[in-house]
């Protein structure tokens, strides 16, 4: 028994019947654990694109820029 039963009662007893809570029904706390994981899998996704965008044109960059000294 929680808060929600409680207050389900209360509003009860004052002419306002509410829907008791079932057992099994998840917290929010653990309807919250997916969300998290989204959050730390698109931080990873992030950092790995940030490191592929800086890295990629630079070695284009060191590439051409051997090729253009050797032709000064």
């Amino acid at each position: 028994m929680g808060v929600e039963y409680e207050l389900a009662l209360i509003y009860g007893r004052l002419g306002h019947p509410l829907a008791y809570p079932t057992p099994g029904e998840p917290s929010a706390s653990t309807t919250m654990w997916p969300d998290r994981g989204r959050v730390v899998s698109l931080g990873i996704y992030f950092l790995w694109w940030y490191y592929n965008m800086m890295t990629e044109p630079n070695r284009h960059f060191y590439a051409n820029w051997r090729r253009r000294t050797r032709w000064l």
